[in-house]
């Protein structure tokens, strides 16, 4: 494929319709890639690299018990877990109503407000009523760290994510080689997974994760 060089023009006006025609042939070759990977269950050989950034919580001071961790992904596979947990699954729980009131994550017109002024309410209720009360709240890396997976793929069916995608994304997961950066150095070592002691979790910063600790716990409420 030949691109002609007057497509980017510095102006960005001239060639409008060019600059069009460009990003619509991108888009379809991202389409088909990914169509593929989906019809095949496998994923493409740079899909399997994520960069776990360790962030410092105390500025200046990279203590191991003091480091936010998010891990980064390929973005077209990230958009492919983005489409079919947070909103195909989504909207399907959402028109079935198969989430509880309680479920806010990534649910239409809710926001992390609604969640954290529910809370205070229930505690207050509580410290007038004089009722008996105990409250457990895990971070986020206690959350999807401790995802096991094949729990979670029994919600997957459950929210009728598709076998293929959940294949695709378990494949991967699989394969996936971790390299650790801190500051502006990465390591030139790698870890991953190995048959004796199989992932758990998701990760932070994948695509899904969110959406699979609701499906979770809307379970998991249920039994409670």
């Amino acid at each position: 494929m030949t691109l002609s060089l007057s497509i980017f023009s510095p102006d960005r006006i001239q060639n409008s319709k060019e600059k069009k025609n460009f990003s619509e042939r991108m888009w379809r070759i991202h389409h088909n890639i990914a169509s593929i990977t989906l019809l095949n269950e496998k994923p493409l050989s740079r899909w399997l690299v994520s960069i776990v950034i360790l962030i410092p919580k105390d500025a200046g001071k990279s203590k191991i018990n003091r480091l936010r961790i998010m891990n980064t992904y390929e973005s077209d596979y990230n958009l492919i877990l983005k489409h079919f947990w947070p909103k195909v699954g989504t909207h399907k729980a959402e028109n079935n109503k198969w989430l509880g009131h309680n479920q806010m994550g990534g649910s239409k017109n809710m926001r992390s407000i609604e969640t954290a002024c529910l809370n205070e309410l229930t505690i207050y209720v509580h410290r007038m009523t004089h009722a008996s009360f105990c409250i457990h709240q895990d971070d986020a890396k206690g959350c999807y760290d401790r995802i096991i997976r094949n729990h979670a793929n029994l919600n997957n069916k459950k929210f009728l994510i598709p076998d293929n995608v959940y294949k695709l994304y378990f494949a991967t997961h699989d394969k996936m080689e971790f390299k650790t950066q801190l500051h502006h150095a990465i390591s030139k070592t790698i870890y991953s997974s190995i048959k004796e002691v199989p992932p758990h979790g998701v990760g932070q910063g994948v695509g899904n994760a969110g959406r699979e600790w609701t499906y979770i716990a809307v379970r998991s409420s249920r039994i409670e």
